[in-house]
């Protein structure tokens, strides 16, 4: 693998090749992650136009071929043996949603990429926070999905 010529340079390529297996790692599982909530999301994630711009190519299919496989397995079991007016799965209604959304609401750590000025963190309370670039806050994701849409925030 490695043409090496003393313990020093075998030392380094060791440690080379243990960093490289720890990013593997932790790409294995920011994907494993994110699959995991496409799995839960697919279907709010497909019905808009917004959060459909948002997956990859090979993401968006997966979310498409998994929705096919679950509806196909939903209509063979059970579907099929409900009242009419309940068979649908992507039902929105007063009555009964049967898509299930993200939590908007939970609190992401976030850092600043640019001064961002006075946001509003909890209107009930009148919280106020200055984010100023580089500035790490948690924060209601709610609060701060324009920002990090804009590239004004990212998530850490």
């Amino acid at each position: 693998m490695f043409d090496v010529n003393s313990l020093e340079e075998k030392e380094i390529a060791d440690l080379h090749l243990i960093s490289a297996k720890r990013c593997k790692f932790y790409l294995q599982c920011y994907f494993r992650a994110r699959l995991a909530k496409i799995d839960r999301y697919y279907l709010y994630l497909l019905s808009q136009e917004a959060t459909k711009e948002r997956l990859s190519p090979a993401e968006l299919r997966y979310a498409e071929g998994y929705k096919g496989v679950i509806e196909a397995h939903l209509r063979a079991t059970v579907l099929d043996e409900l009242p009419a007016n309940v068979q649908a799965l992507d039902e929105r209604s007063s009555e009964a949603n049967m898509v299930p959304e993200p939590n908007l609401n939970i609190h992401v750590f976030c850092r600043a990429l640019t001064n961002i000025g006075t946001i509003v963190t909890d209107e009930d309370r009148g919280v106020l926070l200055d984010l100023a670039a580089g500035s790490v806050a948690l924060l209601p994701y709610r609060r701060i999905q324009p920002y990090i849409l804009s590239g004004d925030l990212e998530l850490v």
